[in-house]
């Protein structure tokens, strides 16, 4: 039997065992035929390819479905950050951006909320991707930010801090495609996933590019929010080691990122004492925020059960009511 992935949907995941309406087995087959299923896309790498399952859907554009409900909208918010926004372990309507869009509608807001999240995707990215979405579509009136960790996990795997997941395998294809007779090393590059004979670096030589490069972009947005009259927010996502209470099935989870977490925990202890982050208004560290959740939150050792998304989404929700100054019904 071929080794379990940890990326692969567990049905035994706690937090799928009361799921009334979702079939975890094909959630399963339709995530095992999406996740190969990537195509190139220029300057930020890759995105998926169009896909139309029961649970998952990718349109034209490459973006996951948000299931926005009709009308003419009255909002435009796009949100950006990696497998978490993307929405691994869910269904398309139970995504951060489907479950804040069902929000917003209750109160009488029709916002077409685009996901506009990738597999793997750290802050670079996210500003690349923010950026070419705007020359090509009706700007947005918010861009919310949720990120953090892949900003760590990349700049682990690289064994360098302010690159996305698997640059190293792209300079080792550039640098064999100047050479002749290199194209099937190049394939090989292309397939695995990457390796360093380097040394890793230490924690504090990773986690300072890291956090200077997480501010850089931050920092970045700031300057051009007002040039193209969006509202950006910002949120520093919960990982498997900010909650309290966690299952049997979590504990295990925790294993699959034993090694990084020194990495994830000086990063986010940085973080909060960061001016340059801490100043900003619609800066939130919400990397607590299911810390005292008693129910099972992960579906894996990184991504949210649709219970933990809806508590991230109603964040923002609260934040977004607050910003235009609506109240919040229950």
């Amino acid at each position: 039997m071929a080794e379990k992935d940890k990326w692969d949907t567990d049905p035994d995941a706690d937090c799928y065992k009361n799921s009334k309406d979702f079939d975890v087995g094909q959630y399963g087959s339709e995530w095992k035929s999406i996740r190969n299923n990537l195509t190139w896309c220029s300057y930020t790498y890759w995105q998926f390819k169009p896909f139309t399952g029961r649970y998952i859907s990718v349109n034209g554009d490459g973006n996951r479905n948000t299931t926005n409900l009709r009308g003419k909208p009255n909002m435009r918010i796009v949100i950006l950050g990696g497998s978490t926004v993307w929405g691994v372990g869910v269904k398309d309507s139970d995504t951060l951006p489907s479950l804040l869009s069902a929000m917003l509608h209750k109160t009488g807001i029709v916002a077409e909320v685009t996901n506009l999240g990738q597999i793997g995707y750290m802050t670079t990215q996210d500003v690349i991707c923010l950026i070419e979405y705007m020359k090509k579509n009706p700007l947005p009136g918010y861009a919310i930010f949720y990120n953090g960790m892949n900003d760590v996990l990349a700049a682990v795997e690289n064994n360098r801090p302010c690159v996305p997941y698997n640059e190293i395998n792209r300079e080792k294809e550039f640098n064999l495609l100047t050479r002749r007779g290199d194209l099937i090393k190049s394939f090989y590059y292309s397939v695995f996933p990457a390796k360093t004979k380097n040394k890793m670096q230490q924690p504090d030589f990773l986690i300072d590019g890291a956090l200077k490069n997480y501010c850089g972009n931050i920092a970045l947005i700031e300057a051009i929010k007002n040039k193209y009259n969006f509202k950006p927010l910002y949120y520093l996502q919960p990982t498997i080691f900010h909650k309290k209470y966690l299952s049997k099935y979590e504990r295990q989870q925790q294993q699959y990122l034993k090694e990084v977490k020194p990495h994830i925990e000086q990063f986010y202890e940085r973080i909060a004492n960061e001016t340059a982050l801490t100043d900003i208004p619609n800066f939130k560290d919400i990397s607590h925020v299911l810390y005292e959740i008693a129910i099972p939150c992960f579906v894996d050792c990184a991504h949210l059960s649709a219970e933990a998304n809806e508590i991230i989404a109603s964040e923002m929700f609260v934040d977004i009511m607050a910003e235009i100054n609506a109240p919040v019904l229950n």
